[in-house]
């Protein structure tokens, strides 16, 4: 069937994964807020708030389809016996596989409840534990779990820079800002009376504020994983002998 170069791969699945983060998107608008299909399971499904719907899906599953590129180049790294590339980019692909796992089960939101609910617990109230998480506005895990994936982030950031092309690098800067504005989104989220204002304002209830604010971001971490997956792609045009992606047709 032929050989696909990177740069081949990318052309056809750009469109592909921004076609279906922007019909996600489309289908939030249709059948949660406007709901044109009276089939509440349908609405349930395309509801981008919701943590059993689509989106949430399409998302851990690139988040396995980063994963498995970076196990590609893991692969390559140890054939050609340069096994620190090979366990660096081995490390980048558990990162994926954790947040894969993180969105589908919402690690983070579990766990920062659970230190929330252990500081009122446990905790002395007047205890300096217990005084960050109770005066922080928004969501607790942005202060327990947050901090440990932006390190991990910033390692795998600190790692393209040494092996991706120019191109990838700003794949991979492009994509750390779209994730910095969906948890500064997901910050403004958690704190519910900030919405009253910005929404009377406009002219919409605080409901429709949230719920859009919501598939924004849910949106702008689609696309950000999108940015790289398709810098990890671009990695494979630096390698050194070339790499190409073979398809043959079955004989049988």
């Amino acid at each position: 069937m032929g050989a696909y170069r990177p740069s081949s791969i990318i052309y056809i699945l750009f469109p592909i994964l921004l076609g279906c983060e922007v019909g996600i998107f489309v289908f939030d608008i249709i059948f949660g807020h406007f709901h044109l299909s009276g089939i509440s399971g349908i609405r349930k499904i395309c509801t981008m708030t919701r943590e059993d719907g689509l989106v949430t899906w399409f998302s851990s599953f690139q988040y396995c389809l980063g994963a498995f590129v970076a196990l590609a180049h893991a692969w390559y790294h140890m054939q050609q016996k340069t096994r620190w590339k090979g366990y660096a980019w081995g490390g980048v692909m558990l990162f994926f596989l954790l947040l894969s796992i993180d969105d589908t089960v919402r690690l983070h939101e579990r766990i920062g409840t659970a230190f929330s609910e252990h500081a009122l617990l446990y905790h002395n109230r007047d205890s300096f534990f217990s005084f960050v998480i109770n005066m922080f506005p928004s969501y607790t895990w942005q202060i327990t779990i947050l901090p440990i994936y932006m390190l991990l982030g910033v390692g795998m950031l600190f790692f393209m820079w040494q092996v991706l092309s120019s191109e990838g690098k700003w794949l991979c800067i492009l994509a750390g800002a779209l994730y910095g504005i969906a948890i500064l989104l997901d910050f403004y989220e958690g704190m519910e009376a900030a919405y009253r204002a910005p929404a009377a304002y406009l002219g919409m209830s605080s409901y429709l504020l949230e719920h859009l604010l919501k598939a924004i971001e849910e949106f702008l971490e689609m696309l950000g994983t999108t940015c790289f997956i398709l810098a990890f792609i671009h990695g494979f045009t630096k390698l050194d002998p070339p790499w190409s992606l073979e398809l043959e047709a079955s004989k049988h």
